[in-house]
């Protein structure tokens, strides 16, 4: 369990990194190794479902309730709001001069379209997906290569 201590100071639930999502206007979702829901009028946590290594970025959607996260791994996953992995993508490899590379995924962002995800890696590559499906769309290309 992890709580907020009384300075106010959340203390770590599990031994890596993990997100934080706000759910509702007192409920925390901690998205990591595993995932846990914190009651910001308790200070109290409880652990509600298996994570995933390594998430490296996360972003929700108020309006249908989605919350999306990347991972070092380069797969983008869907949680329910109780944090439970629902789906995962396919794994995002980029074809470089030095050949196929897994790519991080370091960011996650709603296109304005609202229909697709946006993704950045850890060496600035952007991809586009899929939001319903977490299909992977293609690179998008800035500049001259």
């Amino acid at each position: 369990q992890g709580v907020i201590s009384d300075s106010g100071v959340l203390c770590p639930l599990t031994e890596g990194r993990w997100m934080m999502v706000f759910t509702d206007q007192r409920q925390l979702l901690l998205l990591g190794d595993s995932a846990d829901r914190l009651d910001l009028s308790t200070r109290q946590s409880t652990r509600v479902a298996d994570g995933a290594d390594y998430l490296l970025a996360v972003c929700s959607d108020r309006n249908t309730g989605g919350i999306f996260t990347g991972a070092r791994d380069g797969r983008l996953r869907r949680h329910a709001t109780s944090g439970e992995i629902i789906e995962t993508g396919a794994r995002w490899e980029v074809d470089s001069a030095a050949g196929v590379r897994i790519a991080s995924i370091t960011a996650v962002a709603f296109a304005p379209d609202g229909v697709h995800l946006l993704t950045g890696s850890d060496r600035g590559d952007i991809a586009l997906w899929e939001r319903d499906e977490l299909r992977f769309v293609g690179e998008v290309r800035i500049g001259d290569d």
